[in-house]
């Protein structure tokens, strides 16, 4: 509703609290201006023996008695379910069920592992570990359905899928090549595009189909590669809103990575990112593009490339942001990493960003193609300005900003952060 405040937000695990404080930490958030907690769901508590689920015998997981007292408190409440990189969301004797493996990146379940080590958990397009999971949120989401608002405090019924967002290991599974033709109806135009000879879609999607792939058009194939393990994680979604006791909680219900409210302070400038070669949140924790454990040469310079934006970001106190389809420019002057090859989603971002008032500059220049190799139209009036140094810049208006890029991208590695930031702080005026 326009003009509505929205409600102030905190995290709040009920089962990290002492149960006999839940009444007083409650009231203490409301009286403090605290409006609505999340609090996650973990399935490896709740179910620590297989088939015997507990939600009201150990009292510090008697969640219809925390759900009363938040009601009473006058707190709404939201709810996540699903796999964060925590030990509570699987169970111990989980992590044996199914015969086929996710790989995702160590360093998301334990601190200090390499960037580049893979571990292996249950696969969630795994039917014997899926149906299993599937029966504890059938009988956790009959739970929650009596406290939804405004009879109790829930307003939000949230399944983040956690690591198997960022699944490494998804080309092993049989049905991955279905998701790939609804990119490709034949097999023959996986082989037009990568100029490759694959006999079907079982080939192009075989370890060594994803290793050739991406040795021929990396960003290409990184971006089917997560085209299809979205759609798969979309598959998985159906599965949960079938379920019948899902069923009261429809309208409540949502599935994906939660966007967590940052606070905005201007700046003059900031660095955006594309991210299809690179794992992870830019912001934050970005991890190497390595499917099946392969990491490309071109996915590794992204990651380095990564790595020393992030660094160099840090000191300057320069926000790196993932460029994101639909956001906001976060700033008026915006340096956009990225490469030749860009989506449409993203283009039609930096098209609204620029016609209301940015200026991007392009380091590494602007991107030429789209996700379908079709040739990007950025319908530039060009003008060729000299920058300082007597560097030449082709630079064009695009409604109320204008995109910029040198007219040589070969950008010197050393010195990369020190140019960019005085050419945005200095060199950024035609």
């Amino acid at each position: 509703m326009a003009g509505q405040k929205a409600p102030k937000t905190v995290v709040l695990n009920y089962w990290e609290l002492t149960p006999a404080n839940w009444p007083h930490h409650l009231a203490a958030l409301k009286s403090s201006g605290v409006d609505e907690i999340t609090t996650f769901l973990p399935w490896g508590l709740h179910e620590s023996v297989q088939g015997i689920r507990d939600f009201s015998k150990t009292s510090r997981l008697k969640l219809e008695k925390f759900m009363g007292i938040a009601h009473q408190a006058g707190l709404t409440v939201r709810v996540h379910l699903g796999f964060p990189p925590k030990k509570e969301s699987f169970p111990g004797w989980s992590l044996s069920l199914g015969e086929h493996c996710a790989m995702v990146p160590s360093a998301l379940l334990r601190s200090g592992a390499e960037a580049l080590c893979l571990s292996r958990l249950p696969s969630i397009h795994d039917e014997v570990f899926f149906s299993t999971y599937l029966e504890f949120l059938s009988e956790a989401f009959s739970l929650l359905s009596l406290y939804r608002f405004p009879e109790g405090p829930i307003v939000g019924v949230h399944l983040d899928w956690g690591v198997y967002e960022l699944d490494l290991g998804a080309t092993a599974i049989g049905f991955y090549g279905s998701f790939l033709q609804q990119r490709y109806p034949q097999a023959g135009m996986i082989n037009l595009k990568y100029q490759c000879t694959f006999r079907d879609y079982a080939t192009a999607t075989s370890a060594q189909g994803t290793r050739v792939l991406l040795d021929k058009r990396p960003w290409l194939a990184a971006y089917d590669y997560k085209f299809c393990r979205e759609q798969m994680l979309a598959e998985r979604a159906q599965g949960v809103v079938s379920l019948g006791s899902a069923e009261p909680l429809i309208d409540l219900l949502s599935f994906g990575l939660v966007e967590q409210a940052t606070e905005t302070h201007p700046v003059p400038w900031s660095v955006v990112m594309e991210p299809t070669l690179i794992e992870g949140d830019v912001s934050q924790d970005a991890y190497p593009f390595a499917p099946l454990g392969y990491l490309n040469p071109q996915a590794a310079s992204v990651f380095g490339l990564w790595e020393y934006l992030r660094t160099h970001s840090k000191k300057a106190g320069v926000p790196l942001l993932e460029l994101r389809a639909g956001h906001h420019a976060p700033s008026k002057m915006v340096a956009v990493i990225a490469g030749r090859f860009l989506s449409q989603r993203l283009v039609r971002t930096l098209r609204e960003w620029a016609e209301s008032g940015a200026t991007l500059f392009f380091p590494f220049g602007v991107p030429q193609y789209d996700e379908n190799l079709v040739t990007l139209e950025w319908k530039p009036g060009v003008s060729r300005l000299p920058f300082q140094a007597g560097a030449k810049h082709t630079r064009f208006p695009l409604g109320q900003g204008s995109l910029w890029y040198p007219e040589s991208t070969n950008v010197p590695e050393v010195h990369f952060w020190e140019s960019l930031r005085t050419l945005l702080t200095e060199g950024a005026r035609p």
